[in-house]
């Protein structure tokens, strides 16, 4: 987990381990989060913290409905029933209203030119509004008969995070070293330090995740020569990242092969290279195949499948589901019993069909690993190794493209992406 090394070299100091209280880090992914714990008083040091269902990531999620709270998983369920009472907007933190209601509306826009397009999750069923006492982007909650800003989703999913954090410790954690997708702005980065003390925490450091990546890198390789160049490609739920990040020897009681000093040269993203990306355009195939089996009933509403929020969320999440069985086999099976009370749905797809969904997305790849090394003032000569990160980096499209674009060279997954 690349932010654990990240919070032992912050704590790793003379006199660190002496009396210090419990540390969380927290990996803060727009779809999903990660949790560490470090421990200075007892070992293990570290120790990764599960989630309530035994699973390492946990959705970012949060529900109110019925007087009840609910997160991640239950609320991911609860989202296929009632999606306006389920909220995942934290990052959205630190923006205007105006910034997301420009957002909203170019969603929109693109959704009349295309009767199957399904809106990203954070923003298709929720009731956009203006934080009351600031021009921040809040969402109505009918629950609550209230307006939650973006701060106080993630103060919420914080908590959650915490209290899990606490039950591992066996006693209260109220520090927190937390890393984040490089894109966000300082605005956006002291909003998310806001919604951590709204959640009891004290943030020690925030922290972009490419950082993260390249140290946990440099404390596990060895070096053959005195520098060596890395491009690092996460590719993750809601965006692709690329970074080139120089390696040098050195350092005080370093060996000769150790990595001394970390300079990263550059950074870059793109929000339509995405596992969002791929889950939302293989949902779309499915409505559409959905669209046509319902028409054929002689019961069949007239109402589009497409403006059915509880069957857009059964859709995606099965997209989902499809997508992860593809990465590692050639067919599957996608069915959702009940995607509406006439309609039991099943339709056989191929990774061969996947693929060729995304080719407007898959094309954006290249250009940008382009752009990133020229950015960083080197060539592609100068590249040693290419590291990936990230759950969508498994898709075989993607690595067919990586491997055309640096002939000859091995993709590294010497990093565990979750």
């Amino acid at each position: 987990m690349r932010l654990i090394l990240f919070t032992f070299i912050i704590f790793w100091l003379p006199g660190a381990l002496c009396s210090r209280p419990p540390v969380l880090a927290i990996d803060l992914g727009v779809d999903s989060y990660k949790l560490a714990l470090f421990t200075p008083d007892s070992k293990p040091y570290f120790q990764i913290i599960l989630n309530t269902h035994g699973k390492r990531k946990t959705q970012p999620l949060v529900a109110f409905h019925e007087g009840q709270r609910v997160f991640a998983q239950e609320a991911a369920d609860l989202k296929k029933k009632f999606p306006s009472s389920v909220f995942g907007l934290w990052s959205r933190v630190g923006q205007t209203f105006e910034a997301v209601s420009a957002y909203r509306d170019k969603l929109e826009e693109e959704a009349r030119d295309s009767t199957s397009f399904i809106y990203p999750s954070a923003v298709r069923a929720l009731d956009i509004r203006q934080e009351p006492t600031r021009n921040a982007a809040g969402a109505y909650s009918d629950d609550l008969k209230a307006v939650l800003s973006a701060e106080e989703v993630l103060a919420n999913v914080l908590a959650n995070a915490r209290t899990l954090a606490a039950s591992a410790a066996g006693t209260n954690v109220t520090e927190a070293a937390i890393t984040v997708p490089p894109y966000l702005t300082h605005a956006q980065r002291r909003a998310v330090a806001t919604a951590a003390s709204l959640a009891g925490l004290e943030v020690l450091t925030v922290v972009s995740d490419h950082h993260a990546v390249a140290i946990n890198y440099a404390t596990e390789q060895r070096l053959e020569a005195a520098t060596r160049t890395v491009l690092f490609l996460d590719i993750g739920g809601s965006s692709s990242r690329a970074s080139v990040v120089e390696f040098r020897a050195g350092g005080a009681r370093k060996a000769a092969d150790s990595i001394g000093f970390v300079n990263v040269l550059s950074v870059g993203w793109d929000h339509d290279v995405s596992g969002n990306e791929l889950d939302r355009l293989l949902a779309e195939y499915m409505l559409d195949a959905a669209q046509q089996q319902y028409s054929k009933l002689p019961d069949a509403a007239p109402q589009p499948l497409a403006e059915r929020p509880r069957v857009v969320e059964k859709l995606l999440a099965e997209a989902r589901r499809t997508k992860e069985i593809l990465s590692a086999n050639r067919d599957c099976r996608a069915m959702v019993e009940s995607l509406t009370p006439e309609l039991d749905f099943h339709l056989d797809v191929s990774r061969a069909d996947f693929e060729q969904l995304p080719n407007a997305a898959f094309a954006r790849l290249a250009p940008l690993v382009e752009t990133v090394i020229a950015r960083a003032g080197v060539t592609l000569a100068d590249i040693q190794a290419i590291e990936l990160v990230g759950g969508t980096s498994r898709v075989p499209r993607i690595q067919a493209i990586l491997r055309a674009a640096f002939p000859g060279m091995e993709l590294g997954v010497h990093l565990n992406g979750e």
